[in-house]
């Protein structure tokens, strides 16, 4: 039989760019082993399997078992990069790991489709070639290190084989993980080649461009923007790819888009409201009535029936949630309507059409899989009981979207400047001044972003006062709570009012005239920006009736607490640099409290950011966080906390196994949010520029809403796990430090 090596391979079946570089010798060699390639039995795999102590072998490669290797790389660490870079305790962890093995004949070390070991790699001496989808990519014939992939994103991106008589050391994934240290120089040279030489992040960022790139540029490709889309591979949508419905992820978009968009077909996502909406004569209202979106404060309006204008809030973050989100609507209702667009299946929808239980039977039966609890709830909060007229007229929609993204010229005063003269004008009659800024010496401000309902459940006068009635309705009328475990009393407290008020409307009533008698203004009005405001007279509380866990202690005559709802991504620059602007030096504090995907720990725990890198230039920010002792903070809030680099993502789904693991091992990121990269650049900037004061402090503080690394943990399931209606008790807890933070300096 004829042998690998005896094969003469047929150059005539190469392409025109090989060549043309046939001449020279090292490439010459490299084309025709491609060309070999082309007409190779399939050869032996090094790794066959992993086992519990060691590798599982399916290789004629002989571990050597001499010191001469170890000794030959020992005395090599500076003469090649990157193991130049490796500190001493680096290189003796991988010198005491390091296995060494002689190839007696040529073998594939690893494949993309092979489940094999994660390890790392050393070429000590022969040859290696690298091929991409069975193309010959690159050959390396020198002292290289290569391979880890493997362990930083538990898979790989190309096939990887040695040549006969070649020498290769292994390094395991637990000791390279292990030693990985970001911010150490050798994590660094492993960051940019990732970043500008692999390009392993690249399919994320192709979406990102082609979407913003349609921009005043017509109507966007959809099944092209679609297809771009499976490429990222979303944590949100593990089942994208699977013929499965993936109802988790579906309902997750249904939730954050127009609750009429299975009923629309053209979208128009604009910068700025039309004329229009400014009629008189309630001609808008009538006409143009407002859209809710459930999960986004965004201002979406019916124009006509199948067309809806979407003001988005900045034109980068919002029109790529927005998108994204579509994208996941749109693959799962083709799958839906793959499976019940037959005429039987739609004739029995329509006999059961007003029959919820009968139509879900059906849906069912088309897809042969049967739903769960939440799932069929969340069919009836979406479809409500008459769901099988709803999926009839989902197919009969066909997913024929159109969505265009247009960027008016904006000669009137931007929405967010309305926005700060209105918050200036409240925040004067809120202190009984006329004056300005400048001229207020004792004037102190700590701005602060978050849940409006859990600042709240610390300030409201009401709530306290009225604590031991509230708590003894709720155990008298046996309130279920879906929250099964509170830090304290007062969390239980918060929990009871939210149906304490529901209940008796009037006492609502009273709890906000309270608010208003004790310094606290809301501000409802949002000049389009979708947030609203909370400011507190620090000098006004009756420190009586506030959280019990913390003393209220102005830090001046004129002390106050700016708290603003959430922003949306880059939107957060926006709102937060005019505030700056405003207040400037008088500011001493920003005070995020949000939630976040977690990269590390369990769902619930807390985390702290030190700095934050930006996934789209991969920039590193350092924040100010002031002093915070952590096993305090732990036993204050009874929660495991965190410290450590965060990672701000374009949005909840435009991220994907690759990016997360790559900023969690690589980067060292303790997890991912939206909003606080835009805050902490606009500090920076501030501070750089003298407008704030150097001393500023940012402290940035997240509830572990998900683990977007674990499917059966990711933020579509969020809803299963906590109430926010009943408030999340990390989050209580993260409300008390920081007012403890605010009141003792």
């Amino acid at each position: 039989m004829e042998t690998f090596d005896e094969r003469k391979p047929d150059i005539s079946t190469l392409d025109e760019d090989d060549k043309k570089f046939f001449s020279d010798t090292k490439l010459k060699k490299s084309i025709e082993r491609r060309a070999t390639l082309k007409i190779q039995d399939p050869i032996r795999q090094f790794f066959k399997g992993v086992g519990d102590d060691e590798d599982v072998l399916d290789s004629n490669a002989v571990l050597i078992k001499t010191d001469e290797y170890h000794k030959r790389l020992s005395n090599s660490f500076d003469d090649f990069s990157p193991l130049m870079y490796l500190s001493s305790e680096q290189r003796k962890a991988f010198l005491e790991d390091i296995k060494f093995y002689r190839f007696e004949s040529n073998e594939i070390l690893y494949t993309p489709t092979a489940t094999c070991n994660n390890a790392a790699f050393i070429l000590m001496e022969g040859e290696l070639h690298f091929l991409d989808k069975g193309v010959f990519n690159d050959l390396i014939d020198y002292t290289c290190f290569f391979g880890y992939d493997g362990p930083i994103f538990k898979k790989r991106f190309s096939t990887v084989e040695i040549e006969r008589g070649s020498i290769v050391g292994v390094i395991s994934e637990k000791v390279f993980i292990e030693n990985l240290n970001p911010f150490s120089k050798f994590c660094t040279f492993i960051s940019r080649s990732i970043i500008h030489k692999d390009k392993i992040l690249d399919d994320l960022l192709k979406f990102k461009n082609f979407v913003i790139e349609k921009i005043d540029h017509g109507n966007i490709e959809i099944n092209k923007m679609v297809e771009m889309y499976k490429k990222t591979n979303p944590c949100l949508h593990p089942k994208m790819s699977s013929k499965e419905i993936d109802y988790s992820a579906w309902f997750y978009s249904l939730n954050r888009l127009p609750l009429n968009v299975l009923d629309t077909f053209v979208f128009v996502l604009l910068n700025k409201p039309p004329k229009v909406l400014f009629s008189k004569d309630q001609l808008a209202d009538n006409y143009i009535p407002r859209i809710i979106t459930k999960g986004r404060n965004r201002d979406v309006f019916k124009f006509l029936n199948g067309k809806g204008v979407i003001v988005v809030r900045e034109m980068e973050t919002d029109i790529l949630d927005f998108v994204s989100n579509m994208c996941i609507n749109v693959i799962e209702a083709k799958k839906l309507v793959f499976y019940l667009n037959t005429p039987k299946i739609l004739g029995t929808l329509f006999e059961n059409k007003d029959n919820f239980e009968k139509s879900v039977e059906i849906l069912e039966n088309a897809t042969k899989s049967k739903l769960n609890h939440s799932e069929k709830e969340n069919l009836r909060k979406f479809f409500g009981d008459n769901i099988g007229e709803k999926l009839i007229n989902l197919c009969l929609h066909y997913q024929n979207y159109s969505i265009t993204i247009s960027k008016l010229p904006n000669s009137d005063q931007d929405p967010s400047e309305k926005w700060i003269q209105n918050l200036w004008k409240v925040s004067r009659n809120l202190l009984g001044v006329n004056t300005s800024i400048e001229e207020m010496d004792d004037l102190i401000v700590d701005i602060s972003q978050g849940s409006k309902r859990t600042i709240l459940g610390c300030l409201t006068p009401h709530l306290f006062k009225n604590k031991d009635k509230i708590l003894k309705w709720g155990v008298n009328n046996n309130v279920k709570l879906k929250t099964k475990e509170f830090l304290n009393e007062t969390d239980k407290l918060l929990a009871f009012s939210y149906y304490y008020y529901k209940e008796f409307p009037k006492e609502q009533e009273e709890k906000t005239k309270m608010e208003n008698e004790h310094g606290i203004k809301y501000i409802e009005e949002t000049f389009s920006t979708g947030i609203q405001i909370l400011i507190i007279n620090v000098n006004k509380l009756n420190p009586e009736y506030c959280d019990p866990s913390f003393k209220v202690k102005p830090a001046s005559r004129n002390h106050i607490i700016l708290h603003f709802g959430y922003t949306f991504g880059a939107q957060s620059s926006l709102i937060i640099k005019p505030i700056l602007m405003l207040f400037g030096s008088k500011a001493r504090s920003m005070n995020i409290i949000g939630k976040a995907g977690g990269l590390t720990g369990n769902r619930t725990d807390i985390l702290v950011s030190s700095n934050i890198f930006y996934d789209k230039t991969n920039e590193l920010l350092n924040i100010n966080y002031g002093n915070i002792d952590i096993p305090k903070l732990e036993n204050d809030t009874k929660s495991k906390v965190h410290l450590g680099p965060m990672l701000n993502v374009a949005g909840t789904i435009l991220q994907n196994n690759d990016l997360l693991h790559f900023y969690k091992h690589v980067q060292g990121c303790i997890g991912l949010e939206m909003e606080g990269y835009f805050f902490a650049r606009e500090i920076e900037s501030c501070i750089k520029h003298g407008i704030l004061r150097k001393d500023f402090i940012t402290r940035c503080f997240y509830y572990a809403s998900d683990l977007p690394l674990d499917p059966n943990q990711n933020l579509a399931q969020e809803d299963d796990n906590v109430s926010w209606d009943e408030g999340v008790c990390s989050m209580n807890a993260i409300q008390r430090f920081i007012l403890n933070q605010i009141f003792s300096n």
